[in-house]
Formats: structure tokens, sequence, C-alpha cells
């Protein structure tokens, strides 16, 4: 009984093991030659898997561009979805087809996701698209530029953080741009509290903001001004912000 267990057991496995190669192999083809929704659906799926089989397809669709309007909407969902694919996958081949695509876009929130998935590889050339997104004057490129630059690890970036705090206003641009300054140890206790005090801003948006960024950046100092935040706090989604970064904030001081 025991042997036709371990034999019924390993059927099982090889069967698994079919039905996903084939499902892998169903998700490529989707990538390659589906409609916009399906490729951009089955790269994301299979980045988040990590299969590097669909790599190239990935390269590919970044660069897809219409030659009229009529599908500029569309591919310009296609290019993003690539784009984040590529970084999740963290195969260092991409970044210069990315730092190629970023010089080439037209598109804001495509140039924001191509930082994003430069910002998963600590590589040297993708230090001239942080900058360029950081110093950009579009606030979604610079929002994603900042955390960027909190992701390189690199000091360099502290100035162009500097006058973007100076210049974002209260908003949440200016809030990524101090959690960089932050996790950079740029006057990292005064920037910390500064970011702190997005906690008790009227935006809910901002608060959720403070909530997250302080947890990231491991600032147990700012633990007892989150839970006076908490106290008041009216809105639910920023409740279970506050909630899990007072939890992980406080198993940090322990």
């Amino acid at each position: 009984m025991h042997v036709l267990r371990k034999i019924s057991l390993s059927i099982v496995c090889l069967a698994l093991a079919a039905g996903a190669a084939r499902a892998s192999e169903w998700l490529l083809e989707d990538a390659k030659t589906g409609s916009v929704e399906r490729r951009i659906e089955a790269m994301l799926t299979l980045a988040y898997a990590g299969n590097r089989a669909v790599f190239w397809i990935c390269v590919d669709n970044l660069g897809r561009v219409s030659s009229d309007e009529s599908g500029s909407t569309r591919e310009e969902r296609l290019r993003r979805a690539a784009a984040e694919s590529l970084g999740r996958l963290r195969d260092a081949r991409a970044v210069p087809y990315l730092v190629a695509r970023y010089g080439e876009e037209k598109k804001v929130l495509v140039k924001k996701s191509i930082v994003y998935a430069l910002s998963r590889f600590r590589h040297k050339d993708a230090l001239p698209v942080i900058r360029d997104a950081l110093s950009s004057g579009e606030d979604d490129l610079a929002f994603e530029g900042a955390r960027a630059a909190s992701a390189s690890g690199n000091r360099e970036f502290a100035g162009l953080l500097k006058d973007l705090a100076a210049k974002a206003g209260e908003g949440r641009v200016r809030a990524m741009a101090l959690y960089a300054l932050v996790t950079l140890g740029e006057d990292a206790d005064a920037n910390a509290a500064a970011l702190g005090a997005y906690l008790g801003m009227k935006d809910p948006e901002l608060r959720y903001w403070a909530a997250v960024l302080l947890n990231e950046a491991h600032r147990k100092d700012q633990l007892l001004p989150m839970l006076r935040a908490r106290e008041i706090e009216s809105v639910e989604w920023v409740k279970r912000a506050l909630d899990e970064s007072i939890a992980r904030l406080a198993a940090y001081r322990e």
C-alpha cells in the first residue's frame, strides 16, 4: 500500500507539472499574439512567477507604438505592463532596453513604469534616468523617481531630493522625497519627523503614505505618533495601514 501511495503521488506530481508547462505555453502564446488585454495579463502573470521565457516578449512589447492615435492608449498600457514585467523578472539584460525606451517615450505613465522597473536593479546605467525623473516636474514621475532613488542606495541623489521636498508642496511627492532622504541617511531624524507630521494631514491619502513609508523606513521613533494617529483615524483603509505598520514597528523595537 505504501508503494502504491508513492506511485500515485508521483503520477499526480507529473500531471501537475505537465499542466503547469501547458499553462506556461498558453500564457507565452497570449503574451506574443493575444489581444492587448491578454498580453498584459500574460506578461504580468509570467513575470510574477519568475518565468524568464517571457523576457524577449516583454522587450518586444516595450517598443510597441502605434502609427496612429487609435491604438495609443491600449499600447501605452501594453508598454507599461512590459516595463513592469521586466522589472519583476530582475534580469539585468533588461536595463539597456528600459533605458533606451525611457529616452524615446512620450507618455509620462509609461516612463513612470520604466523608472519602477529600473528601481529593481542597482545598475549605474539607471542613474541618469532616476535623475531625469526627479527633475521632470511631473508628479507621477517624480514620485517614482524618489522611490527609485531610495532603492538605489546612492546618496548622490540627496541634493535633488532636497530640492524636490522643498518645491513639491505638501503632497505625496514630498512625502516620498522625505522617505528617500531618510533611507539614504540624509538628516534622517529631521526628515522622519517631517514625514511623521503627515499622520495629521487632512488628506487620508497622505496619512496612508505616512504610515506605509515610516514602516518601510523602520522608523521606530515614530511609533508613538502612529499610535496616537490610530486612536483618532476614521478612514478604514488608513486604519488598516496604521495597524500593519504599528505591528511591524513594534516587532522591530523588540
